[in-house]
């Protein structure tokens, strides 16, 4: 199974948190957290079109003035997510700025920014055209714990405690679609742009009398009965979390293993070792093995740490090491 989500980390386990999730068969991407990043080229950025934010402390906010610069004078949408204040917040920062000259620009940049207060969901517009300037226009739904959902991805989350709210995240995909290559050849097919057609009226759900145009044309359209019989293979999606500041609490563990049970990937904080876990308490972190026990609680696949302290640094794999220790202790004795 190819995989349709690829994701690795902007910085190194020392760095600012971050995540870049390339998206297979889309020119798109998601971001988690929106750190420096100046280690990612233009060309990954303007892939960017979702960017889910835990909270607001510099390290994970201070990569949206570069995103947005970056951004400017495209036809593009860049919808973000974090807890409240964020809206207000997104909006104060780009108001520190002077727009006069936007007029010129002959496409517009748009930041519809979305945030978690309480069991509610509040969305704004925030156009480049008009400044960036917030209206005070609120869209309300209720949160159901999606944050975000279209054909083939689906984004979740739960609100942590870090002595300020702060927003774990999984990256679901609903079913993976696969196109059996040997399959378009054995009847007569060729690839083309009709392909990513048909993967998502699978992953919509189309009905199977849907009919879609193949290549060649001259072959007349398709139904989708016959086309997912013959062509596609269905599997279990994949599952990415992303768990980053969080106090080493009861109630945030039984958060965090609710949420990326099972994940094929864990990215998640391990700023401490064991040996310092008062300085965790005190600073609302994750040590090296209560991040392990984390990954094992919610029987994770793998797990990757990272954020760790650069007073740790340069060598992670002691770190690494006692992470590890924590998920195989806990997974051999559920117990515990």
């Amino acid at each position: 199974m190819r995989p349709l989500f690829h994701p690795r980390l902007v910085h190194g386990p020392f760095g600012d948190p971050g995540l870049y999730v390339a998206w297979m068969h889309k020119a798109r991407a998601i971001l988690f957290d929106l750190p420096d990043l100046s280690p990612l080229p233009s060309g990954d950025l303007i892939k960017i079109s979702h960017v889910f934010v835990s909270h607001t402390h510099m390290d994970h906010f201070v990569g949206l003035d570069s995103l947005v610069r970056l951004s400017l004078g495209r036809d593009k949408k860049l919808k973000i997510y974090g807890p409240a204040p964020i809206l207000d917040q997104t909006a104060w920062r780009l108001r520190s700025y002077t727009w006069n000259l936007v007029g010129g620009y002959k496409e517009g940049l748009v930041l519809e920014v979305t945030q978690l207060r309480g069991n509610l969901l509040e969305s704004t517009l925030l156009d480049c055209k008009e400044e960036f300037r917030d209206k005070g226009l609120r869209e309300v739904a209720v949160f159901d714990g999606t944050l975000w959902e279209e054909p083939g991805v689906r984004v979740k989350t739960v609100l942590l405690d870090h002595k300020v709210p702060s927003m774990a995240f999984s990256l679901e995909e609903p079913l993976h679609v696969e196109v059996l290559k040997g399959k378009l050849e054995e009847h007569g097919l060729r690839p083309g742009g009709w392909l990513r057609t048909l993967r998502e009226k699978v992953m919509e759900g189309a009905s199977p009398e849907t009919l879609l145009e193949v290549n060649p044309r001259e072959r007349g359209p398709l139904p989708l009965a016959w086309l997912k019989e013959n062509l596609i293979r269905c599997s279990k999606g994949q599952k990415i979390g992303y768990v980053v500041d969080v106090a080493p609490t009861q109630e945030n563990l039984e958060k965090v293993a609710g949420l990326v049970k099972g994940a094929d990937l864990l990215f998640i904080e391990a700023p401490f070792p064991e040996s310092e876990g008062h300085r965790a308490i005190n600073r609302a972190h994750l040590t090296t093995r209560k991040a392990g026990e984390m990954a094992a609680m919610a029987k994770v696949g793998k797990v990757i740490p990272f954020h760790f302290s650069p007073k740790y640094g340069p060598d992670p794999s002691p770190l690494v090491k006692e992470v590890k220790q924590g998920f195989k202790t806990l997974m051999e004795n559920p117990s515990r």
